[in-house]
């Protein structure tokens, strides 16, 4: 049969425009399709699938092409991508999580996969668009031993799109440690802060600074125990550190304002206000002597007080008042408006009460005896494990008179003032007021006596004092704060 006639007898089995496969026996190798528009394939419903191996068509059904393998139709599509979901944290069972990114096709599946492998599948999908789908989580909460969850999106090519530890069963961190202040540190000084915060489900917490403020003032803050560490950078002035603490799950995040106050360090500065107030530091380090700049004289004492290694505020003594008749004083005629020191009691201190009927452990008042001398006078006794303090700074008589009394940055106004044993306490004669700066008793202008009466009693047995602090003015309330919270 010539080339003609075969075509002939195909032309002419052509009925309504189509040839019967009977009447067909063409095979193609290595096809080339020149068109610009496309080849258009088999298109049907997924009813209406073939059998045959290597079959490719457009499922009108699915919108997708697809190709049979032999024992099951593969669709052709490119993979869903998730990008984020919102909110990253639930509670309650059928919540709605909104999760959005690209790729999503009519048909989807939605999975809470847990970090155990655990898959939980969303019982409500919406695909909204291409970019957004609605699902819900199950009807019971997901469980909190099983966060963070992977979200995945199972498209109905099977192809999928996972979004990891996205979604939290519980809540946000919430912070222990109250904003603001974590406290002072004296420059030089090693840091020892730390800040601290819980996950409502258990999880562990991963602490950062979201300002770098700390790092950038070489301190540390260990990203697993919130402890800072390090050694407070060299200031001119007092300087406070600000941050911001992050508190973190793994999924939810809670911020938190913190500050540290990086303390010039003036311990061992007699001046200590800037303003030439400052006329006595006697930091009794194994001596009397008033500190550099300071203009009264070196204490003298008798009885030979004990310097002491084993209790002691700063440096490296204080001095150990035990025994009877032992008293240091400074002999001056230069006004004295203001004297700040530090006691402490301990327990080796106390004696039976019997000993003594007094209860207080400082009586702070003048001398009656006409010299005008002010006392600081440490008196044995005891009353349940504490001591007390009588002031006779609201006394009207003209020889009590003294001043104010602080104790601990709080001024004292009337009655006694309990002392706990092996505690250090901050105490502040103050002149302040016309009752008291202008009287003579009330300027201290012939000296000041520590650690027994100045009449010449030999009552005073107990106690340690250290940093003592003399001025030339009253202090303000300020100021006295900034005594009572001095570091070295």
């Amino acid at each position: 049969m010539t080339k003609a006639r075969d075509l002939a007898n195909i032309a002419g089995a052509i009925a309504n425009d189509k040839i019967p496969s009977s009447k067909l026996d063409v095979s193609f190798e290595n096809i080339t399709d020149t068109g610009t528009e496309g080849t258009k394939v088999a298109s049907g419903t997924t009813a209406q699938r073939g059998s045959t191996a290597g079959q490719l068509r457009f499922n009108s059904t699915t919108g997708l092409a697809e190709y049979y393998t032999g024992t099951a139709f593969k669709i052709i599509d490119s993979p869903p991508a998730v990008t984020s979901i919102s909110p990253t944290s639930v509670l309650t069972g059928n919540a709605n999580i909104t999760i959005n990114g690209s790729g999503f096709a009519s048909g989807a599946v939605i999975k809470f996969i847990g970090n155990d492998g655990t898959e939980f599948t969303s019982p409500s999908v919406t695909v909204n668009s291409a970019t957004q789908i609605t699902a819900q989580t199950p009807s019971s909460p997901l469980l909190v031993s099983k966060e963070p969850y992977d979200v995945k999106v199972i498209n109905a090519s099977c192809l999928t799109g996972q979004l990891d530890n996205s979604l939290d069963a519980g809540g946000s961190p919430t912070w222990s440690t109250a904003s603001g202040s974590l406290g002072n540190i004296s420059e030089g000084a090693s840091a020892n802060f730390s800040i601290s915060a819980s996950d409502p489900d258990g999880t562990a917490i991963v602490y950062s600074d979201t300002t770098g403020n700390l790092a950038s003032n070489s301190l540390t803050l260990n990203s697993s125990t919130g402890a800072i560490t390090g050694t407070a950078p060299t200031v001119t002035a007092d300087t406070t550190i600000s941050f911001t603490g992050r508190a973190s799950d793994g999924v939810n995040t809670t911020d938190r304002a913190f500050s540290i106050i990086v303390k010039n360090k003036t311990v061992d500065v007699v001046d200590i206000f800037g303003d030439s107030s400052g006329i006595g530091l006697y930091q009794l380090n194994n001596a009397y002597t008033n500190a550099s700049g300071g203009s009264l004289p070196t204490l003298s004492d008798t009885g030979a007080p004990t310097f002491t290694t084993s209790i002691k505020k700063y440096g490296t003594h204080a001095l150990d008042f035990s025994g009877d008749g032992k008293y240091i004083d400074i002999n001056t005629t230069t006004r004295m408006y203001a004297i700040s020191v530090w006691s402490y009691l301990d327990s080796n201190d106390l004696e039976p009460s019997s000993t003594n009927s007094n209860e207080y452990l400082i009586e702070l008042r003048h001398d009656n005896d006409g010299n005008n001398k002010p006392y600081f006078y440490y008196h044995r006794s005891t009353q349940s494990g504490k001591l007390g303090l009588i002031s006779t700074a609201t006394d009207t008589t003209a020889e009590n008179q003294i001043g104010e009394i602080w104790i601990n940055g709080t001024q004292h106004t009337s009655g006694e003032f309990h002392f706990d044993v092996n505690t250090w306490y901050h105490i502040v004669v103050n002149a302040s007021g016309s009752t008291y700066q202008n009287t003579t008793k009330g300027n201290w202008n012939e000296g000041v006596r520590f650690g027994n009466r100045s009449d010449g009693s030999s009552s005073g047995k107990v106690g340690h004092i250290d940093q003592i602090r003399v001025f030339n003015r009253a202090l303000t309330s300020s100021e006295i704060g900034q005594l009572y919270n001095e570091v070295e």
